[in-house]
């Protein structure tokens, strides 16, 4: 995974982890005898639900947007998570050819310098 990737996979993480934790509410009013309303109230923490439970006794979490949203995030974080992926081209590019690695291998190691004739006699 390359460095972009990570980041777009860091900042994927933080949003999809906030939709969860900020979640839409939506409560059943009934309307008349028989009819029921769906509407949607508000978005708030998951643990914030007691502040407006006394007006709307059936709030719940809207699950089916809390999905929605998660789904059009990967969508969106897809394109350009894989367009940030190295291509075997790239990979081919960083390679080091056969000419770098004939050079490197061509460096003569250091001889030992022989003993002057002085130094023979010496020993």
């Amino acid at each position: 995974m390359t460095k972009t990737q990570k980041v777009f996979f860091v900042i994927y993480l933080v949003l999809a982890a906030f939709a969860c934790i900020y979640v839409p509410w939506k409560v059943n009013t009934a309307v008349a005898q028989g009819t029921i309303i769906i509407d949607s109230i508000r978005y708030s923490p998951i643990w914030a639900m007691h502040t407006f439970a006394d007006a709307y006794a059936g709030a719940y979490v809207d699950l089916s947007r809390v999905l929605l949203e998660i789904v059009a995030l990967t969508a969106v974080f897809a394109i350009p998570f894989v367009l940030a992926a190295k291509t075997p081209e790239d990979l081919l590019d960083e390679m080091p050819s056969e000419a770098d690695l004939d050079e490197e291998g061509s460096e003569e190691e250091p001889k030992e310098e022989e003993p002057t004739e002085e130094e023979a006699k010496a020993s």
